[in-house]
């Protein structure tokens, strides 16, 4: 799937915050084919849903890679994406196998980025959508993280073979830990119907462990 351009300059807030003491517990399971990833390793924990899969990219890229893609050329594509997406500090990335011979399929991952001195909803309110890209809806939701924004995002762009690509992204937003945390699902719009709802038990599961 093609990482939405827009949120690079999210992905660039990356650098050393300072972190302090603060406890935490795991995410419930939405359900019995739910599964918990993450820990104090990784930054991260989620649940994650049957047939989802997820990688940490400092030492998995390449798993991720095949796994995500079924042949070499989704794989390269896949390789491509999450290496981009690494160099920018992602570090969890998760994706949908079961779908892996689709050349746009639902992906996840996470960032960490300073406070927003002004607040997390003055900083999201100055935020402009670059051309292509709506905000469809925004609202604050109580989670295990505590305090979340929860946004919904679709971008209709046409590809270097000009393709249009519709794409749905959600949002996950929260300031723990003395940083700004996003978590982004993302999908083809064609799928809302099948893993909307999965997107956002996942994302709203999303819980900043360090």
């Amino acid at each position: 799937m093609r990482v939405v351009v827009a949120i690079v300059a999210a992905l660039t807030l990356v650098n050393c915050v300072s972190i302090k003491a603060e406890g935490f517990n795991n995410p419930t399971l939405p359900g019995q084919q739910w599964r918990l990833y993450g820990g104090l390793e990784i930054g991260y924990a989620i649940t994650l849903p049957r047939g989802w899969s997820a990688f940490d990219l400092n030492t998995q890229l390449d798993l991720g890679s095949r796994m995500c893609g079924l042949n070499a050329q989704l794989a390269d594509i896949r390789r491509q994406q999450m290496t981009n997406l690494h160099e920018r500090g992602v570090r969890l990335f998760a994706c949908d196998t079961s779908r892996d011979a689709d050349q746009y399929i639902p992906i996840a991952y996470a960032v960490t980025g300073p406070v927003p001195p002004d607040g997390l909803d003055a900083y999201l309110n100055r935020t402009k959508q670059v051309e292509g890209r709506d905000l469809l809806d925004r609202r604050h939701v109580r989670t295990n993280a505590g305090d979340m924004v929860v946004q919904k995002i679709r971008e209709r762009v046409t590809d270097a073979n000009g393709i249009l690509v519709d794409t749905t992204q959600y949002q996950f937003l929260v300031i723990r830990f003395n940083a700004f945390h996003l978590f982004f699902v993302e999908f083809p719009t064609s799928l809302q119907e099948a893993v909307g709802k999965d997107a956002e038990l996942i994302g709203t599961s999303f819980t900043p462990v360090r």
